[in-house]
């Protein structure tokens, strides 16, 4: 990396260089040579005043001009460096929040993916599924597919109602929500006979236990 000084220096010759202009040039040099002459003619043809120290003084103050343009220009230079320096630390500083967000966003993946279960690609695919029948169904229909998976079972024989029933339901309300679950396989009935008449037994598909019980 290059030092300061020497960046310093290089920012001052070229603010310098762009200050000396041909213009600036032209006037200073035209004043170098006048000078003297216009002293002669201030102070008179006979003056003591002798032509060369009229010319030293103009040097000098020549040399005054280029040393106190080239201060000037150390400064701006010196200005010049600390807004390139602060616009780079700005742009780093970007370049770091950026870099930030996405190494915390990276890391939330991570944490997922590390809650998720390992699953099998059958298993993958049959959890989509299930999730994606879910969000068919209305409120009653999911309610009543937890209970059932928290139950076990449900049974209705002849001339008995649907026993045991999610709180707030009426067998008419639940019997709806099952069929409509029926319909998706996500529960299955199964009709045996019973001495007397028969018995309707409710379940959750096999197949959708496990799914069922990381999505409800």
């Amino acid at each position: 990396m290059i030092p300061y000084g020497k960046r310093l220096h290089a920012a001052a010759r070229t603010d310098f260089k762009r200050f000396w202009s041909d213009y600036r040039w032209w006037i200073t040099i035209v004043g170098f040579f006048n000078l003297p002459l216009v002293i002669q003619v201030v102070l008179g043809k006979h003056t003591m005043v002798d032509f060369g120290v009229a010319c030293i003084y103009a040097v000098i103050s020549l040399i005054f001009s280029l040393l106190g343009s080239y201060v000037i220009a150390m400064r701006r230079g010196a200005e010049s460096l600390d807004t390139h320096w602060q616009q780079r630390i700005g742009q780093r500083n970007e370049q770091l929040d950026t870099e930030r967000e996405r190494v915390k966003n990276l890391n939330a993946e991570i944490e997922d993916l590390k809650k998720k279960p390992g699953r099998s690609i059958p298993d993958e695919r049959d959890f989509n599924a299930v999730k994606s029948l879910l969000e068919k169904h209305q409120e009653d229909d999911k309610t009543v597919l937890g209970f059932l998976l928290k139950v076990g079972k449900m049974k209705q024989s002849h001339g008995w109602n649907l026993a045991p029933l999610p709180k707030g339901f009426t067998h008419d309300r639940t019997q709806i929500a099952l069929n409509k679950l029926a319909q998706d396989d996500l529960v299955i009935r199964e009709n045996t006979n019973i001495p007397g008449g028969w018995e309707l037994v409710w379940q959750v598909a096999p197949w959708a236990i496990q799914h069922l019980r990381e999505l409800l």
